[in-house]
């Protein structure tokens, strides 16, 4: 029987992160007393700085503005911070080739002489605390020269001036789901008042660990109940240094996401606010700062050796099973991992089993028939064996094993179209379709000089 593609040389390379739809782990946990984002009509601007303004990019002067009426109309220190975390949207790169719509020294030029030293130092101090990190210093010294010419207005001025951005870390949890696939990582911080604010960023498996769902609000006990009793969340401490390493893994991994094919995000009529997540990012990335250093982020792919291991122990323990068989689906179970996912072969949510069957099958392997007999036999099998490997209830299990048995039928469908294929499984599957032996070289290589003498338009 001819085999899938199976490579025992070199590493697969990943091909980074791969989001797909995942369902909130709970619903919005910002409560009356913490909705700050609905409380901000003034930071409208900063919010949506990300998109191109009509009348051209934002400027200083609408900063300024923006600043000015958070000033007359707000004096709770959640909200300002928030407003002067989405005010950074402007300074930054909206992607990673396109440089920011504003720059942060003509900002802290144009508040040296704005009229109004009041806004001019609430962005000011904005900058200071929540600024890219090489201005800070800059910003700093320029707030504490505008602090000193309203002294005569100290009045005018509330106390958050000085406490903008003080938070002193307390404890944290990881909130998980069965499978360890949902993860939000949960931080108490305490402000200078006494005062504990959570904050909450998710690093789910199937979307590479990437930081989002950004929350700013409730702390762990307020939100604790609800999530394990109605979300069937388990909550587990964590080490702060291990919050840290989490979510800055995140913030590195959501650099390189391009959140503009990120639609498929939506489930059950819910998106991830991509949009909050820009207007919070500054203060996670300035909160998470603070805990200490030196943690593990839990995110470790499995080297390649312990992959191969991992496969020929499968072959020998899978019973009724021809070993070649065995390790074929092995081994394709561990190419996905590396490539389409986090690097683990053993984690196995029923989104990643549907994930695995109706998209890495029909698209990275050669498909015929009778391969996906095999899959059918003998995946579900790798998935007790993996569930046996890291200690998963049976109730987990068997809901991965439910959803395997219904994605079998949409494997084969989409396996049949050859727009879900790769170029290189289509060349494969026509190399098969003209019976040439895939383990001669001499054959396949006269078979490829054939295929790239044909007209372009007739290449895959």
């Amino acid at each position: 029987m001819p085999r899938p593609d199976r490579r025992r040389g070199g590493r697969v390379t990943p091909k980074g992160t791969r989001p797909r739809n995942r369902p909130r782990a709970y619903g919005p946990p910002l409560g009356p007393n913490y909705d700050v984002s609905a409380e901000m009509g003034a930071s409208d601007w900063a919010l949506s700085a990300a998109d191109t303004l009509e009348d051209g990019p934002p400027t200083p002067h609408m900063l300024f503005e923006s600043a000015a009426e958070m000033l007359a109309l707000c004096d709770d220190i959640d909200v300002v911070e928030v407003w002067a975390s989405c005010a950074q949207i402007g300074f930054a790169p909206i992607a990673p080739d396109l440089p920011p719509m504003m720059s942060v020294s003509s900002a802290l030029a144009s508040a040296k002489s704005y009229f109004d030293r009041s806004a001019a130092a609430m962005v000011v101090a904005s900058i200071s605390v929540y600024g890219p990190p090489g201005v800070r210093g800059r910003a700093q010294k320029l707030l504490k020269s505008l602090l000193q010419k309203l002294e005569a207005d100290v009045d005018k001025l509330p106390n958050w001036f000085s406490s903008l951005g003080e938070a002193m870390p307390r404890r944290a949890v990881l909130f998980t789901d069965p499978w360890e696939e949902e993860r939000t990582v949960w931080i108490d911080f305490e402000r200078p008042d006494g005062e504990v604010r959570g904050l909450g960023v998710s690093v789910n498996g199937l979307q590479g660990f990437f930081a989002c769902r950004f929350e700013y609000g409730p702390a762990i006990y307020e939100i604790e109940a609800e999530l394990v009793e109605q979300a069937h969340m388990e909550v587990r401490p964590l080490e702060l240094a291990d919050a840290r390493a989490m979510v800055e893994l995140g913030l590195k991994r959501r650099d390189l996401v391009d959140f503009g094919g990120l639609e498929d995000l939506d489930q059950d009529g819910e998106f991830i606010d991509f949009g909050q997540d820009r207007g919070l990012q500054a203060l996670v990335a300035q909160r998470v700062a603070l805990l200490p250093d030196g943690g593990s982020s839990h995110v470790e792919p499995i080297a390649e050796g312990v992959a191969l291991d991992l496969c020929e122990e499968f072959a020998d323990v899978s019973a009724d099973v021809a070993y070649d068989d065995a390790g074929a689906v092995g081994e394709q179970v561990c190419r996905f991992a590396l490539s389409w996912s986090d690097g683990d072969p053993l984690r196995w949510s029923p989104q990643r089993v549907a994930m695995f069957l109706c998209g890495w099958i029909p698209a990275e392997t050669v498909c015929e028939a009778e391969w996906h007999d095999v899959v059918e036999r003998v995946f579900p099998m790798w998935l007790r064996f993996a569930a046996q490997r890291r200690g998963i209830a049976e109730e987990p299990l068997v809901q991965t094993l439910s959803m395997a048995r219904e994605s079998f039928v949409d494997m084969r469908r989409l396996a049949a179209d050859p727009a879900n294929r790769t170029p290189a499984t289509n060349i494969a599957t026509e190399m098969l379709d003209d019976e040439v032996d895939l383990d001669d070289k001499a054959a396949v290589e006269a078979w490829i000089d054939r295929y790239n003498a044909r007209p372009r338009s007739e290449r895959w």
